[in-house]
C-alpha cells in the first residue's frame, strides 16, 4: 500500500480498530496494528498511552527505550513525571498542525517549575533533545530555543503605579483605538492621530487567548512616565514580536545619558533595558517566524538591573543609576509590533 486516502471521519473508536502504521518514513510501505496492543503497556519498555479521543486530548507517557511516532492533528501532552534520571528524549516534528506540551517537569536548569506554568516546543527543522540531569538540576533543553516556557504574569497591587491591561479594551476586532486606560492611576496612553493609532485584536496570541493590541510601523501612543525618574522600577511585559527588526515597547522617545528608557527588542538577537548610555542587554534567539508570546519583567532596584524572561533571569548587571529625567515618555515608541500588557 503506497497511499492513505482521506475517508470520513469516524467517531467511534475501538481497541479491535486497526491502525496503518507507516515505520520508517522513507520507505512507501506500511504496517497495520490493533489500537489494543498499540496503546498498551508493552512488556519490553515500550509506550503506555492514554486517548481521550471524544475530549481531544492527547496523554502520551514515555518510558525507556520509547520510540514513538504520533500524526495526530490534536495537540500531544508527553508526561514526563516518571522519566528516570539520566534520561534522554529526542523530539522530532514534521509538521505545525499541533503543539507538543511537556508536563510533570518540576525542575528546568535547577529553576523551579510551578503547577500553573506551561512548557511547550515550538515547531523547529531540527530535533529536540530533552536531558533530565538530575533531581537538583532537573531538565535541559537543546536547543533552548526550542522550548518556551510560560509562566502566568501575576503582580501585587502593593505599590503598583502603571497597569495596561487589555482585558479592559472595548473595541472590535481590528478597530483602531485612541486610547488605552491606565486602570491604575488614569496615566492613559493616548494618540489623536488616526494613522498611528494600533489596533484591538481578539486572540491576539491564537488558540484562544485574551484580546491584545497589535502596533505596526510607526504607531505608537504618548503617556506619562515622568514617575519613573529618581526611582527604582520594576516593568511586566506580555508580548509577541512579529519581525526580526528593532522593536521597543515602551520608554521615551528621546532623552541623553539616563533620560531615555527604552525596553525591547535592540535588533533580532538582544533584548535590552536600556537607560542611555547605560544599557543592559540580554542575548536571544533570533525570530523564528512564528507568533510566541513571551513575559518580560525587566527591572532597577539596589541589585543592579535585571531582565528576566518567563521567569528566568537571562541577563543582570550592578549598576543602580536611576533614571533622571522621563519626558516625552511613549508606549509603543513606533517600532514594536504586539504588545498586551497584564496583571
Amino acid at each position: 500500500m503506497t497511499n492513505i486516502k482521506d475517508y470520513p471521519e469516524l467517531t467511534e473508536v475501538s481497541n479491535q480498530d486497526w491502525l496503518l502504521i507507516q515505520e520508517n518514513k522513507t520507505i512507501p510501505a506500511y504496517k497495520k496494528v490493533k489500537l489494543i496492543n498499540l496503546f498498551n503497556q508493552s512488556s519490553d519498555g515500550g509506550i503506555a498511552v492514554t486517548w481521550n479521543y471524544k475530549s481531544g486530548n492527547t496523554d502520551v507517557v514515555l518510558n525507556a527505550g520509547a520510540n514513538l511516532f504520533i500524526d495526530t492533528p490534536r495537540d500531544v501532552v508527553l508526561d514526563l513525571t516518571d522519566v528516570p534520571e539520566g534520561s534522554e528524549i529526542q523530539i522530532q516534528q514534521i509538521g505545525q498542525k499541533n503543539s507538543i506540551i511537556l508536563k510533570g517537569i518540576t525542575k528546568v536548569r535547577g529553576n523551579d517549575i510551578t503547577d500553573d506554568t506551561t512548557i511547550f516546543l515550538r515547531f523547529s527543522e531540527i530535533p529536540t533533545k530533552l536531558i533530565h540531569l538530575n533531581s537538583s538540576l532537573g531538565w535541559f533543553f537543546l536547543p533552548s530555543s526550542n522550548t518556551t516556557i510560560l509562566s502566568p504574569l501575576s503582580l501585587p497591587e502593593f505599590r503598583l503605579i502603571q497597569l495596561f491591561d487589555s482585558t479592559t479594551i472595548v473595541a472590535n476586532d481590528f478597530e483602531k483605538i485612541a486610547q488605552w486606560n491606565d486602570s491604575i492611576n488614569s496615566r492613559h496612553a493616548s494618540q489623536t492621530n488616526e494613522s498611528n493609532q494600533a489596533r484591538y485584536v481578539n486572540s491576539i496570541f491564537g488558540n484562544g487567548s485574551v484580546g491584545g493590541v497589535l502596533f505596526e510601523g510607526s504607531e505608537d501612543y504618548v503617556v506619562d512616565l515622568s514617575y519613573l525618574a529618581g526611582e527604582k522600577y520594576t516593568i511586566a511585559i506580555v508580548e509577541a514580536r512579529t519581525y526580526d527588526h528593532q522593536a521597543y515597547i515602551i520608554g521615551n522617545s528621546s532623552g541623553g545619558t539616563n533620560k531615555a528608557l527604552h525596553v525591547g527588542y535592540r535588533g533580532d538577537t538582544q533584548f535590552t533595558l536600556a537607560q542611555y548610555s547605560n544599557d543592559l542587554d540580554a542575548g536571544i534567539e533570533p525570530f523564528a517566524n512564528t507568533l510566541n508570546p513571551t513575559i518580560w519583567i525587566v527591572s532597577n532596584s539596589s541589585r543592579g538591573k535585571e531582565i528576566l524572561r518567563n521567569g528566568i533571569l537571562i541577563a543582570s548587571d550592578n549598576d543602580t543609576v536611576d533614571l533622571v529625567e522621563m519626558n516625552n515618555g511613549r508606549l509603543g515608541c513606533g517600532s514594536f509590533n504586539v504588545v498586551t500588557l497584564r496583571k
